[in-house]
């Protein structure tokens, strides 16, 4: 009974979406619109560091998480929106320096 409760909870979404009757219904986990949280090591190879820069990125402030219990789970277009919006791309020879 609470495992089939548990279930039925982690399944939702809190984005409300419109059915065809106008009523508000929370789409299922499968849908492809709910994005999935992903683990340390996933963010890590992403990012293309080590799961120990991933640590020292969530102290300083660097990257956004979710702390779970004992768990930490990452969006990872947070992540990637929160890179993109506060920290700038060095590349260098692309101002036209020689």
């Amino acid at each position: 009974m609470v495992r089939e409760i548990v279930e039925r909870f982690l399944n939702q979404s809190l984005v409300p979406t419109e059915e065809a009757g106008g009523v508000a219904q929370a789409p299922v986990a499968g849908d492809p619109a709910v994005e999935s949280y992903i683990a340390k090591h996933e963010c890590a190879r992403r990012l293309g560091r080590t799961v120990r820069s991933v640590d020292s990125y969530m102290e300083k402030g660097i990257i956004p998480f979710y702390k779970i219990g004992r768990t930490v789970a990452f969006k990872w277009s947070e992540v990637d929106a929160h890179i993109k919006a506060h920290y700038r791309v060095c590349l260098k020879g692309l101002r036209g320096e020689a």
